[in-house]
Order: C-alpha cells, then structure tokens, then sequence
C-alpha cells in the first residue's frame, strides 16, 4: 500500500510541476521561406561612371543595400547577395521578388 501511495504522490509532484512551468512557447516566429531569384540588370545607362569615363557601380550597389530591405542582403545576414559584372556594365542580384520589384522601382528612378 504504501508503494501505491509513493507512486501516487510522486505521479503528482511531475504532474505539479509540468503545470506550473506551463507549456514552453518560443515568441519567435520564423518568417517563411521566400524564393530567390537571379536577374542581371544592365547599369550602363546609370550613373555609375566616373570622370574618366571608367565604370563604378560601388556607390549604386551600396545604395541599394542601405534603400531597399537592407536586414535581407547578406551583408547583414540575409540570403540576398549581389555582384559586378564588369563585361556587360551589369549586376548580378540574387534576392526575393519583393526585392526585386524595388530595385526595379530604384534603378527607373535614377534613370530619369
């Protein structure tokens, strides 16, 4: 009897403290997974020339980081990354279609 009781009341104690701690819940919410897109655009028409006439896309690419979603490049640990592509005056973009609709959105921009 008295091992009844002892399995009993130690059934009780977990079953206490299980209660009292509550269900563990995590207050992150991960955001889902967004497809990466490749697109190349063409920057040759853009202002990314220097003086000499030599092709600079630094300041642009750089702008785009700081303008649009800058958390996602990866850079700042996001997925999204970007390149020069010097033969074709052009940069390579690996980022979701939400970022490129605004790099769309920048690059007609500045070509006004």
């Amino acid at each position: 009897m008295r091992q009844k009781v002892a399995v009993a009341l130690l059934a009780l104690l977990v079953v206490a403290s299980v209660a009292a701690t509550g269900p563990r819940v995590s207050a992150e919410v991960e955001e889902p997974a967004r497809p990466m897109i490749l697109r190349v655009y063409p920057t040759s028409h853009l202002p990314v020339w220097n003086g000499k006439q030599e092709w600079r896309p630094n300041l642009l690419m750089e702008l785009m980081q700081i303008k649009i979603t800058p958390d996602r490049w990866e850079a700042l640990g996001g997925k999204a990354t970007m390149a020069p592509y010097p033969h074709t005056q052009s940069i390579v973009i690996t980022a979701d279609e939400e970022m490129h609709d605004q790099i769309v959105e920048l690059l007609n921009r500045l070509a006004k």
